[in-house]
């Protein structure tokens, strides 16, 4: 019997150390999750100004431009997006929108900007100044 309650009793301490250590070291995640959240505002806002910039190149801003002369398949809507390349970014990214959607094709593309290492490939021409 006093074996049981000595490891009891010893469980009982490792749990009320571990809860004190909870208590007294700072809450480092609280402080990157804010650090990260203000970093991801700022990122944000650049992505905004650098999709205004290719949305007026590609379309001239035009929500429901359709280029039927590019190679192969038309491109679409602000961003001239490729109906393939629009379903395999929007699968990859777990994303449901429109392709003809300018407010969709911007949420895709800050989603690809941020996955995506080589991300100005998709615009070629119009991110080569960026």
């Amino acid at each position: 019997m006093w074996k049981e309650t000595k490891i009891f009793f010893s469980l009982l301490l490792v749990i009320f150390i571990f809860a004190l250590l909870l208590l007294l070291v700072p809450n480092t995640y609280t402080y990157y999750s804010l650090q990260t959240v203000y970093a991801y505002t700022l990122e944000e806002q650049q992505q905004n100004k650098i999709i205004d910039k290719i949305a007026y190149c590609e379309s001239r801003n035009r929500e429901y431009a359709y280029n039927s002369n590019d190679p192969y398949t038309p491109s679409i809507g602000l961003l001239q997006y490729k109906t393939k390349t629009w379903k395999w970014f929007s699968e990859k990214y777990h994303f449901k929108g429109d392709i003809w959607s300018g407010e969709d094709q911007r949420e895709l593309t800050r989603r690809v900007m941020r996955g995506e290492r080589y991300w100005k490939n998709h615009w070629k021409y119009c991110t080569r100044n960026i």
